[in-house]
């Protein structure tokens, strides 16, 4: 999206909506595909700085994190940002080109971690079982081979990364 200062008069709020064209191929290794991507916000220019805010909407498909589900979400991130001849987005000829700070934010925003549901359990490290599905009665197998058993001891039991029994 391009946004020509010229055809913009000083102080004045203008609507923008459109649709944002986000390449699958930044998060391929995560194998995270953008189903549709809209920005709805408004624009000002005052002197030589735009200043946009708006809000990104995108439905994402992925695969969960623990249990290598296909699943999906919608996100929605907000974007505050400033365009002027010396910041971190610059223009040129009057024109300012959106995508690249639109794009960069979305970047910075995607979750660490993408789950099918906030309580999944992942998949078993022993025997490969969906924990979603079935319980597989290995969690209660022995800490003889797990290196980190000792720490059970000195914490007194705690579990869940509580340091309180």
């Amino acid at each position: 999206m391009y946004i020509d200062l010229k055809n913009t008069a000083d102080d004045k709020a203008y609507p923008l909506s459109f649709l944002l064209a986000v390449d699958d191929k930044l998060f391929a290794d995560r194998q995270i595909s953008f189903k549709r991507t809209s920005v709805e916000g408004s624009y000002c220019r005052i002197g030589e700085t735009l200043s946009v805010e708006a809000v990104i909407s995108a439905e994402i498909s992925f695969v969960c994190d623990k249990c290598q589900k296909k699943s999906g979400t919608a996100l929605q991130i907000p974007f505050n940002d400033v365009f002027d001849k010396e910041g971190e987005y610059i223009y040129d000829n009057n024109i300012v080109e959106l995508d690249k700070a639109l794009t960069d934010a979305v970047i910075l925003n995607m979750p660490y971690q993408l789950l099918c549901e906030d309580a999944c359990k992942g998949i078993c490290p022993e025997c490969g079982c969906d924990r979603n599905i079935r319980e597989c009665g290995c969690n209660e197998a022995t800490d003889d081979k797990n290196p980190f058993a000792i720490l059970k001891s000195i914490t007194g039991g705690a579990k869940n990364g509580s340091t309180k029994v």
